[in-house]
């Protein structure tokens, strides 16, 4: 038997991990009404996020991480499996994720390597992309 149940939301936020927590919090703490849905049991989530260690991507240098992603990204002379506006919009928004976390109260921040070898000819290795930690990530 179904159960059927009826709510109001701004936002629904599918699953929990730290996207999903991240996404969440953002449009709550901007006044939206949202609602999560997790279809882990409570006492036995485990989300992508930890299943990959718990980390995050910071980059150090929006230019150059943006440069790189679009050389990843580049199939033909203007053509991206990822519309470049998008990857440029993903270099400045992941390069605040230290900053956002230790501003929700997140404790531990480490930035911990560098990363990124490609074949791609445009950008052999990147150093500008950084993996980052913080305590009981993972």
């Amino acid at each position: 038997m179904r159960n059927r149940w009826h709510m109001d939301a701004d936002v629904v936020v599918v699953g929990l991990g730290a996207a999903g927590a991240a996404a969440a919090i953002t449009a709550h703490d901007g006044g939206a009404r949202v609602l999560v849905l997790e279809k882990q049991e409570q006492e036995k989530v485990v989300s992508n996020s930890s299943m990959a260690g718990g980390s995050f991507i910071c980059p150090n240098d929006v230019r150059e991480s943006r440069r790189y992603m679009e050389s990843l990204c580049k199939v033909g002379a203007d053509l991206y499996w990822t519309d470049p506006d998008v990857l440029r919009t993903w270099a400045e928004y992941t390069s605040e994720n230290k900053e956002w976390i230790e501003g929700m109260g997140g404790t531990g921040v480490t930035l911990v390597r560098r990363g990124g070898n490609t074949n791609c000819p445009d950008m052999n290795q990147s150093t500008s992309i950084v993996r980052g930690t913080w305590e009981d990530s993972g």
